[in-house]
């Protein structure tokens, strides 16, 4: 189970090369680790490197404790670099048609 640490990470390099200071640090017992930045002034949870669509039930905990406008976070935490929206999108299983 992911468990919020006290102080988030520095920083995470994202697979854009983007680099990101945390505003929230979740661990897992497994190694696991997930963060959640701002980008676009928005709330972004990043695990593994690669922002994820689907929020799981702990990073959802974590995000209620934090202001609810992350303006007001955002001259001390944001990514630097590439937009986080510039991200390669995540390789998709592709089946190609057959030729007729």
């Amino acid at each position: 189970m992911y468990q919020r640490q006290p102080k988030p990470d520095e920083s995470v390099e994202l697979m854009n090369g983007s680099i990101c200071t945390p505003v929230a640090t979740l661990k897992d017992e497994y190694g696991g680790v997930s963060h959640i930045v701002i980008d676009d002034h928005c709330y972004v949870l990043v695990n593994d490197r690669t922002i994820v669509k689907h929020w799981f039930t702990e990073a959802v905990t974590a995000l209620q404790l934090l202001p609810a406008n992350p303006r007001t976070l955002e001259p001390v935490v944001c990514c630097a670099g590439v937009s986080l929206g510039d991200q390669p999108p995540a390789p998709l299983a592709r089946k190609d048609k057959p030729s007729t």
